[in-house]
């Protein structure tokens, strides 16, 4: 499943805590195993999260033990294993967070957890988790939230787009791409790419992972709120630097795998009259035919009557595969 949406710490926020509530209580509901969540604005401490997944999934518990004739015997239900990822993106004083992802693993997943993936730059664009399968099969799940902006010298904003500019105009010391192998330091940015983090961060990610999408022992899933619709921004700069990302790892759509040409229609942002489809999860290619669903639930109410935060808004979609892709 993934979604988007405002994980920080809710203070005395009570409509954000009412938020999260439901997030976290639809995700048990629907039992999903892994959960992506970009925009997160929680920094890299998921504890909070972590405590209210695991209300959710006691709740979840103990509905199911007393509508369960089997279960009368055992005096306490089981809640499943369940742990949170969470990447950091900026922090401005006396403002938070800005940006941020992260990932949850629930159930089996969580027991074939392995190793982290973090992003290369150490910038917390996105966040990743191997989780391990039958025979040398692995399967990579990563989060991302791309910037939606272009950068802006000498702009004073804290804006999510403008510090990842900063940060890239700072940027010196990378190893060569032709010559770059994971743990050396990322390429310095080329002068286009500071002015553009989005088309930087599709590039890194290009980068980064191409070790694990060329294993044929690999399964890869990408997903997230890459602020480029395929078919709007079509012919578009921003739009190559998505489709050369994807030809590189050799990831398709699922909502394309599950529904074709149609799928250009789906809308996964909607605010006021302006809808989009900017939301995805692609997959390895030779996993497409392990591609079960691809849907938008328009009717979670998740994000109903949260239109003062901030356009406060989640979509909530979710992709399910046959047990080949998920090893």
């Amino acid at each position: 499943m993934q979604t988007r949406g405002y994980l920080q710490r809710a203070g005395d926020d009570d409509s954000l805590a009412e938020l999260q509530a439901s997030l976290v209580g639809y995700m048990a509901q629907r039992g999903s195993s892994i959960v992506g969540a970009a925009d997160t604005r929680t920094g890299h401490d998921p504890t909070h999260l972590q405590a209210a997944t695991r209300g959710a999934l006691t709740a979840e518990a103990w509905l199911l033990h007393d509508t369960d004739d089997a279960c009368d015997s055992a005096p306490q239900p089981t809640v499943q294993p369940h742990h949170w990822d969470a990447a950091g993106a900026t922090q401005t004083e006396g403002e938070g967070w800005k940006g941020g992802t992260a990932l949850l693993s629930v159930g089996t997943a969580k027991k074939r957890m392995a190793s982290r993936l973090d992003d290369a730059r150490k910038w917390g664009r996105y966040v990743g988790r191997f989780y391990t399968g039958q025979g040398k099969r692995t399967l990579l799940v990563v989060e991302a939230y791309v910037p939606v902006s272009s950068f802006k010298p000498g702009t004073n904003s804290a804006a999510y787009a403008q510090e990842l500019g900063r940060r890239a105009s700072e940027y010196t010391g990378g190893v060569a791409k032709t010559r770059w192998q994971a743990g050396d330091p990322m390429p310095d940015p080329t002068r286009i790419q500071v002015a553009h983090p989005k088309r930087l961060m599709m590039a890194d990610l290009a980068l980064h992972l191409r070790a694990y999408a060329d294993d044929p022992h690999y399964t890869v899933v990408l997903m997230g709120d890459m602020n480029v619709d395929r078919d709007r921004d079509q012919g578009t700069e921003d739009a190559a630097s998505l489709e050369a990302m994807l030809a590189a790892l050799h990831l398709r759509s699922c909502a394309d795998i599950r529904w074709g040409p149609s799928a250009r229609q789906i809308v996964t942002r909607s605010e006021g009259t302006s809808s989009s489809h900017i939301d995805h999860v692609f997959i390895t290619d030779t996993a497409a035919t392990s591609v079960d669903d691809f849907a938008v639930d328009e009717d979670s109410g998740l994000g109903t009557g949260h239109t003062a935060m901030n356009g406060g808004w989640i979509t909530t979609y979710s992709w399910s595969t046959s047990t080949s892709a998920r090893c």
